[in-house]
């Protein structure tokens, strides 16, 4: 049934754009093919009953295609209808509308919002009856609308939900977010930007380039943490992708998808970058250094963890120089001496492994940009 509807029903972004939205009956949607939400989930309810499946139509206020996180959410009027199914004893929500993806230039069929979590779809739905939040306690509108805008994919891909998390914040140029542990199988990516670039590359449909040096994620069995610099007094914007979890040179392969984007009011500049890193393994930790950039003419200690790992190489100017693990736990810790940049021919350091022994193809997983001091 959700299938047929998002299928079928082509959104008709025509009347919404003009005001003048026809009556969004069964007889009418059906026959047209086309209609904005609330004749999608008409035609949804309807068919649910037809089918024996209790549905409710609920009508309230959804952060859609116009959503804005830097406008305050000052007005929740309703703006969206979406459904309540009933299977067994229990209540699952779902919109069949933004799973048609009309309104977001994809109109690629999705099962995002199939059966949704409450917990999840509180995030961005909140419904005119507060009873149809299937929530204990209900959640107020004030403490919804310090929520970040985050999909029903965040909440599938981490085991629970997160506590704390906010729209907006000020910050003083770094942060830490502490998310719980992911689910077997998928990984997440975090991005920064300037929201001015970010917001004005959405509305043109371009791309733009995340800062680079700005997120660093360590992930362990019990949690992920995302580490995040702010090189300016500005307005930033972190995004949240996933995708399920590809190894090494596999992964490139694999595209991400958004899910989620958090806002940050930065009050003290900060120079320091992270190393830039791929695909790093659960549970590695980075010690030492922790920040880059790192100088040319100098001595550097490196300590950190790197599960799964008995040996590391690195390339100081001289080829490929290995260092073992220090125990079982991939615990590496070493110095290595840096050149003077009139001897180097490198501009920056990375710790790799050996992919193939045969071919010596190696494959780095964090990387340093080397600088005069």
């Amino acid at each position: 049934l959700h299938d047929w509807v998002v299928y079928n029903i082509r959104y008709d972004d025509a009347a919404l754009k003009s005001g003048r939205i026809p009556q969004q009956s069964l007889a009418y949607v059906v026959s047209t093919g086309k209609g904005v939400c609330q004749g999608y989930a008409t035609v949804f309810k309807v068919m649910c009953e037809l089918a024996g499946i209790p549905c409710q139509l609920i009508q309230g206020y959804g952060r859609g295609v116009n959503y804005d996180p830097l406008k305050k959410e000052e007005q929740m009027t309703v703006n969206h209808a979406w459904n309540a199914v009933k299977i067994g004893e229990g209540w699952y929500l779902m919109d069949v509308t933004w799973d048609s993806n009309y309104l977001w230039q994809s109109r690629r069929y999705s099962q995002v919002w199939f059966l949704s979590k409450p917990e999840a779809m509180a995030f961005s739905h909140f419904p005119q009856n507060i009873t149809w939040q299937f929530l204990n306690p209900p959640m107020k509108a004030v403490d919804f609308k310090k929520l970040p805008d985050l999909s029903p994919q965040f909440f599938m891909i981490t085991k629970d939900v997160p506590e704390n998390l906010v729209k907006r914040q000020v910050v003083e140029g770094e942060y830490e977010l502490l998310l719980p542990a992911l689910n077997p199988g998928y990984e997440f990516s975090f991005s920064l930007f300037e929201t001015d670039v970010y917001t004005d590359a959405l509305k043109n449909g371009k791309s733009c380039t995340s800062l680079a040096g700005a997120v660093f994620v360590e992930e362990t069995a019990d949690h992920t943490l995302v580490r995040v610099i702010f090189p300016e007094k500005k307005i930033y914007t972190l995004t949240i992708s996933w995708r399920e979890r590809a190894e090494g040179e596999e992964g490139l392969s694999k595209s991400y998808e958004g899910c989620g984007e958090m806002l940050f009011r930065n009050t003290v500049p900060n120079a320091r970058r992270f190393p830039s890193h791929f695909a790093l393994p659960v549970g590695t930790r980075l010690l030492e250094p922790k920040y880059g950039p790192l100088y040319y003419g100098t001595e550097q200690e490196f300590h950190f963890f790197l599960p799964d790992t008995a040996t590391v190489y690195v390339d100081a100017g001289r080829g490929f120089q290995p260092y073992k693990s220090l125990n079982a736990e991939g615990e590496f810790r070493f110095t290595v001496t840096i050149p003077e940049k009139k001897d180097a021919r490198i501009e920056s350091i990375g710790i790799s492994t050996l992919v193939d022994a045969k071919t010596r193809h190696y494959w780095t997983v964090i990387n340093y940009q080397l600088a005069e001091k």
